[in-house]
C-alpha cells in the first residue's frame, strides 16, 4: 500500500537530504537581546510595546534567515501576541504568520503550521505560498484530499511557475493512489528543472508503482478470464 511503508520511507529519504543541505543553527545566549526584552515587557507603556514588538519581528527575521527555526517561531510568537500586532499593515501581518507557519512546519508541528496557513489565507486569500506550505503539512500528516486541494490552490495563485508546487502535488496524488496524474506532474516538474534528482527519483517510484499495478491487474484479468472458462465448463458439463 503506497500509503503506507513505501511512501513514508520514499519521503523520509527526501527530507534526510534536505536536512543535510541546512544551514548550521545558531542559539542564544544569556546577553542576547531576548532576555532584555523581558525586562522591557515588564515596564509596560505604549512606546514600549510598539518597541518590544518592533524587536521581536527584528529577531525572529534574523533567526528565521538563520534556518533556527526554534528561537524564530519563539519571537514570532512574541510579536503575534502583542497588543499592538493587530495595528500592524496586513503585510507584515501576513508575513508573521507566514515565516512561523513554516518554521513550525520545518519543527513538524503540522497542526500549528496549519493553524497560522489559515491566518495567512484569512488576511489574503490568493497567497499561494500559504497553500503550498498548508499542502506539505497535509502531506505529511497524510491528509491526500486536503493537500492535493491546497497545491491545486497554490498552482492557481502562483503567479510565477514553481516546479516544487507540481512535485509535492504529485507526492500528494501518489499517497492518494492517482498514479498517472502523479506522474504528469513529476514530468511537468522535470521539464522545468531537468537536473533535480528528486523530482527523477519521484518519477521512477511512481513508475514502479505503476508498473506494479499493471501487473496486478493483469493478474486479476486472467484469474476472472480462468474463472469464467471454469463456468461455462461447469454449465457444460451439467447440460451434458
Amino acid at each position: 500500500d503506497y500509503s503506507e511503508a513505501d511512501l513514508k520511507s520514499f519521503l523520509n529519504s527526501q527530507e534526510s537530504t534536505n536536512n543535510k543541505k541546512r544551514k548550521k543553527k545558531v542559539t542564544i545566549n544569556n546577553s542576547s537581546n531576548y532576555y532584555d526584552y523581558e525586562k522591557e515587557r515588564k515596564k509596560g507603556g505604549e512606546y514600549n510595546k510598539k518597541y518590544l514588538l518592533n524587536r521581536n519581528l527584528q529577531e525572529a527575521e534574523k533567526f528565521y534567515e538563520l534556518h533556527d527555526h526554534q528561537y524564530a517561531q519563539k519571537f514570532y510568537t512574541n510579536a503575534i501576541e502583542s497588543s499592538e500586532f493587530k495595528y500592524l499593515l496586513s503585510t507584515q501581518r501576513l508575513n508573521a504568520f507566514t515565516k512561523r507557519g513554516i518554521s513550525f512546519l520545518k519543527l513538524k508541528q503540522f497542526d500549528k503550521a496549519i493553524n497560522d496557513f489559515n491566518s495567512a489565507i484569512k488576511i489574503d486569500s490568493g497567497y499561494s505560498i500559504a497553500y503550498f506550505n498548508r499542502g506539505i503539512c497535509n502531506l505529511r500528516k497524510e491528509n491526500w484530499l486536503n493537500s492535493i486541494i491546497d497545491f491545486n490552490k497554490a498552482i492557481v495563485f502562483n503567479k510565477s511557475s514553481d516546479p516544487e508546487y507540481y512535485y509535492f502535488r504529485g507526492l500528494a496524488k501518489n499517497g492518494f493512489k492517482e498514479y498517472e496524474d502523479a506522474l504528469n506532474d513529476f514530468e511537468t516538474a522535470i521539464s522545468m528543472e531537468p537536473f533535480r534528482v528528486s523530482f527523477k527519483d519521484a518519477k521512477n517510484f511512481t513508475l514502479g508503482k505503476l508498473k506494479k499495478k499493471a501487473e496486478k491487474d493483469r493478474k486479476e484479468r486472467e484469474k476472472l478470464e480462468k474463472d469464467r472458462k471454469e463456468r461455462e465448463r461447469a454449465e457444460k458439463a451439467e447440460k451434458d
